[in-house]
């Protein structure tokens, strides 16, 4: 490798490293700051807070990356060419695409990062920070409106309206085994492989082909209910705190229509935000290289920066839309970084 690709690729490490650290430590002052008082009076061990903290970091960490990554090109691009060091080389005969092409393996590392985070990481990091938050921090979960859904280790369905976490049981639930057999539970107990059913009706269909209540339970005990493994404190499978490969099986075995938009929003998100980092470098190169006499460093800075997290805010409107039906899954996510790929593939061809 060239003495000046070693030393773009070096300076944007230290930067990158550097400002994602930062980014991290203040972060983790002001949440402190803000929840030390709670921490200090339920005491939780020093080594549980530290590993909260990284993986709040990991949760965070496909904002950090492409903002970190971005504040450093720009910073190590500006100084090249305030210093003409970018004019020398230019002279020399080397494109801008050579030169800059160290800053490309660098976003390709954190695009690797990003998707082995979203696999491997990130789903432990968000079920540990929801136990230490209910735990520790005493943030309980927002009741929401929809009907949660739990495909069971033998194929059938659990359908409930609420999961309640100090009781550890199921309220107003319908065990769904097949279309012709259900149980409508008032309120259902697990313990092990054992399920105990308190107010249960019991559905199955007669020589008419209609269903009718076959018999009732004050209370009944199901021996073989086993819920999967990825069942979170919340009672259900956290769709965002799902893994790549597990949204993908999601979606091949759920045909609910609201479950398979909820799936699918965030298993394209997942797939997508990760490439962030390579566009993010694409986009921001052509404003560093340009010479101009004024001094505009500040202002680039800010717009940068103000242009990320505004995109990134987007995002999150689209994940929440997609999500609940308000916009196709596949228009909310795929048109915004179809249109940022174009941007930065258009950019880079531009300067070939």
């Amino acid at each position: 490798m060239p003495l000046y690709r070693r030393y773009l690729l070096k300076n944007t490490a230290v930067y990158f490293g550097g400002f994602l650290l930062g980014f991290f430590l203040l972060f983790l002052m002001i949440d402190y700051a803000l929840n030390s008082q709670i921490l200090l009076k339920s005491g939780p061990p020093l080594g549980s807070v530290a590993l909260y903290y990284l993986a709040q970091f990991c949760k965070r960490l496909d904002l950090l990356m492409p903002l970190s990554l971005m504040i450093a090109t720009m910073k190590v691009l500006l100084e090249l060419n305030k210093n003409r060091e970018l004019l020398a080389l230019r002279a020399a005969g080397i494109s801008i695409n050579q030169i800059t092409r160290p800053l490309l393996y660098l976003a390709s590392c954190a695009l690797v990062i990003s998707y082995f985070n979203n696999e491997v990481i990130l789903p432990r990091s968000l079920n540990y920070c929801d136990s230490f938050n209910f735990q520790f921090l005493k943030k309980k979960d927002k009741q929401s409106n929809h009907l949660s859904n739990i495909q069971l280790e033998d194929g059938s369905h659990l359908i409930f309206q609420k999961y309640n976490t100090l009781n550890h049981c199921y309220e107003n639930a319908i065990w769904l085994k097949s279309s012709d057999d259900l149980w409508r539970i008032k309120r259902l107990n697990l313990e092990g492989t054992k399920a105990t059913a308190y107010f249960a009706e019991y559905f199955a269909r007669d020589e008419n082909q209609k269903l009718i209540k076959a018999s009732s339970h004050k209370e009944i005990i199901f021996d073989a209910f086993q819920l999967p493994d990825n069942v979170t404190r919340k009672g259900y499978i956290a769709v965002e705190s799902a893994s790549i490969s597990r949204l993908f099986t999601l979606l091949r075995h759920h045909q609910t229509m609201y479950f398979n938009a909820e799936v699918m929003t965030y298993l394209l998100y997942k797939l997508c935000i990760p490439w962030l980092s390579p566009f993010i470098v694409m986009l921001i190169i052509p404003f560093c290289i340009n010479y101009s006499r004024f001094d505009a460093k500040i202002g680039l800075y800010a717009l940068a920066i103000v242009s990320l997290t505004g995109y990134c805010a987007l995002l999150d409107a689209l994940v929440i839309l997609g999500k609940n039906q308000r916009i196709p899954p596949l228009f909310a996510i795929g048109v915004p970084f179809a249109i940022t790929a174009g941007l930065a593939i258009r950019n880079t061809l531009r300067r070939a």
